[in-house]
């Protein structure tokens, strides 16, 4: 049996069934819909797993007896309370420990320059002075190229807040509706 013969006897047996062409074309132009939009679709679909786990905790206070409007209410409340508190209190406190890094980098720098002093006063044979410069500004630039790239990044990932933030709230209205 010939590979045409082969390819023609398997089409004609999976595909002579219209419901099963039309499934396939569903699935491809859904999966071409989801792949060209999911960036836009990405709020949507987040909400929409958020409200099917939501639902769990709606059915279980329906079941005990709470009518499914104040059920609703309750729980969505309940989301958009922990949104808010995750945005308003995690927040700044990363940005606290941010700060508290950023005040706290030329300590730390002075410290491991002593700690490199007293390393050579105690082993004067084994390092030299000039090792310790090396050591410095290798140090030194190191930490301008975190510098810049941390630069980058920030001014680069500036987007990423733009998006946080429309998740933030965007999500709880879709996961509403």
């Amino acid at each position: 049996m010939t590979l045409k013969a082969v390819f023609q006897k398997w089409t004609e047996r999976y595909f002579s069934d219209e419901e099963a062409v039309i499934l396939l074309i569903v699935l491809f132009l859904g999966f071409a819909v989801i792949i060209w939009l999911g960036g836009m679709l990405a709020p949507f679909f987040t909400a929409l797993v958020i409200a099917f786990l939501l639902q769990g905790v709606v059915n279980m206070l329906t079941r005990r007896h709470i009518p499914e409007m104040i059920a609703v209410a309750i729980v969505f409340i309940g989301f958009v309370s922990l949104m808010l508190a995750l945005a308003f209190l995690l927040m700044p406190l990363l940005w606290n420990q941010l700060v508290n890094l950023v005040l706290e980098t030329p300590r730390m720098l002075s410290s491991g320059q002593k700690w490199l002093d007293e390393l050579q006063a105690q082993y004067p044979t084994l390092i030299t002075p000039d090792e310790i410069q090396n050591w410095i500004s290798m140090v030194a630039r190191e930490l301008s190229m975190y510098g810049q790239r941390a630069l980058t990044l920030s001014l680069s990932s500036l987007g990423n807040v733009i998006g946080l933030i429309v998740y933030l709230v965007l999500v709880p209205i879709l996961v509403f509706f």
